[in-house]
């Protein structure tokens, strides 16, 4: 049961680095877009 119980906290972790990356990259990508629009103009 223990196994059990590390194996799936291990995924959800998994889960949450996965989008908590995500969610940063998508961050980065839209300000980096801002600041070429700001060049341009």
């Amino acid at each position: 049961m223990n196994n059990f119980l590390k194996k799936l906290t291990f995924k959800v972790e998994k889960r949450t680095l996965l989008l908590i990356a995500g969610l940063s990259f998508l961050i980065s990508s839209l300000k980096f877009e801002n600041t070429i629009l700001k060049y341009k103009n």
